[in-house]
């Protein structure tokens, strides 16, 4: 059928073109018939499609669409104007969204390796290994799709398509990777987080964002590349957002060690040393998030950020004393009077410390972040320490907040800012100031 289509393109287009057509499709059919052979032998009818033999449709799907498009690239490049090259550019623009929607659905969907509708008792610890093996593959073989469609500086939705693909498999890479180190085989059984496993999940997205959109900054490329590279770029601004809001929801409520609801193991120090790092990760990666180029809405999500960093370093603090005095399980156990006394005054002198920052830089939303931990703690002292404590704990509670509001209000008129002066307020001017404007008038230039 391809030959034929070759010989007839030029006399009878329209029978050439279904020819073509017709040739791609029996090729195609053809790959994927040997492939289920390779993998069924002689049982290719009945039996299910198997988790890695998924990913390898998958595979040869997003290899078809890159061959195509490179092969359209290289006609254009040395036979422009041909006819043929015309409908092989349109065709492969057509045939790579088919096959990224193709791919996207069996890896990300049907036969995902965590959350994907195979049979969960056929898969092994290779099988599961393998599948999430082959996702790097599609991310590079998407990859380059992407770039045999950049053929000019205009937009093109195929091409920001591919970039979209490449984006997702890569996410999904992340996630299934993590799964897979510490599930192996049964990691497509629907068994609960364990370990650290979710505060891994909670960092992957922004930490791909944040790693990924500085390489695409400084990738270098012809204009043609750098339109593809323009497009990762605007999906870098816009997925920070949710890969942020995600690490705060996921380390403040989700996979918290103490309230989760599914709250990380930390019993042994190892544990509880790499979930304080996660949470410091957290609070640096959510500063350098305003750095991500091209951002949407910067100005609020600079805000965000100074809030994050506080709510993360804040949470560690809590933790590392939960951890203290229950390091067996953090999630049981009721807080003892030294351990709530701890709370309070942790909490005093780090919304002191946040104000006090705040005031020397200049920062106000750090200031009513650091005098609203203050209004927690006095809240907490009042309602709780008040009723639960007694004694010289009691009294100690009282007495270390006042000092801290006391040293709060010291520090507000120290360093406090004074106001722009208004258009029709006088200027003070000091004496020696208007001997020295004089003797600058009287001043003459050679």
């Amino acid at each position: 059928a391809l030959a034929a289509a070759r010989r007839l393109y030029d006399r009878q287009r329209i029978a050439a073109r279904v020819y073509a057509a017709s040739g791609g499709v029996l090729l195609l059919l053809w790959i994927i018939l040997e492939l289920r052979r390779a993998f069924r032998g002689a049982d290719m009818s009945a039996a299910a499609v198997g988790l890695f033999e998924g990913a390898c449709y998958a595979l040869v799907f997003l290899a078809a669409a890159l061959t195509m498009a490179a092969i359209a690239k290289r006609r254009a490049i040395s036979q422009a104007e041909g006819p043929f090259t015309h409908d092989l550019l349109g065709v492969s623009r057509g045939f790579a969204w088919f096959c990224l929607v193709a791919a996207g659905l069996i890896l990300l969907v049907l036969r995902h390796p965590w959350w994907g509708l195979q049979d969960s008792d056929g898969s092994n610890a290779l099988s599961t290994l393998l599948a999430v093996l082959a996702q790097p593959l599609a991310i590079a073989l998407t990859l380059f799709l992407g770039r045999a469609l950049s053929r000019s500086r205009a937009v093109e939705p195929a091409r920001f398509a591919a970039a979209s693909a490449a984006i997702l498999f890569t996410w999904s890479f992340g996630h299934a990777a993590i799964r897979w180190f510490y599930h192996r085989g049964y990691m497509d059984n629907g068994a609960p987080l364990m370990q650290l496993e979710g505060l891994a999940h909670a960092l992957w997205p922004l930490a791909l964002v944040l790693a990924a959109s500085a390489i695409t900054a400084r990738a270098p490329g012809r204009d043609t590349v750098r339109a593809y590279l323009y497009d990762l770029q605007a999906i870098w601004a816009s997925a920070i957002w949710p890969a942020f809001a995600f690490a705060a929801l996921g380390l403040w409520l989700l996979f918290n060690p103490w309230w989760g609801l599914a709250p990380a193991d930390v019993a042994t120090i190892p544990a509880a040393i790499l979930a304080f790092a996660a949470y410091l990760g957290a609070a640096w990666m959510s500063g350098a998030a305003p750095d991500v180029p091209r951002l949407r809405w910067a100005e609020w999500l600079e805000r965000a950020a100074t809030i994050a960093i506080v709510g993360h370093l804040f949470f560690a603090a809590t933790l590392l004393i939960r951890r203290l005095y229950h390091p067996a399980d953090m999630a049981d156990g009721a807080a003892g009077s030294v351990e709530m006394w701890v709370y309070s005054a942790v909490w005093a002198l780090f919304g002191a410390g946040a104000f006090w920052l705040g005031m020397r830089r200049g920062d106000p939303l750090l200031r009513w972040a650091g005098l609203g931990l203050l209004l927690l703690t006095t809240l907490k002292v009042f309602l709780f320490d008040m009723a639960r404590l007694d004694g010289v704990i009691r009294v100690a509670s009282f007495v270390g907040l006042g000092l801290v509001l006391l040293a709060i209000a010291w520090a507000a008129r120290r360093f406090a800012v004074a106001p722009p002066p208004a258009p029709g307020d006088l200027l003070a001017i000091k004496p020696s100031a208007r001997r020295g404007r004089r003797y600058g008038r009287r001043q003459r230039s050679p």
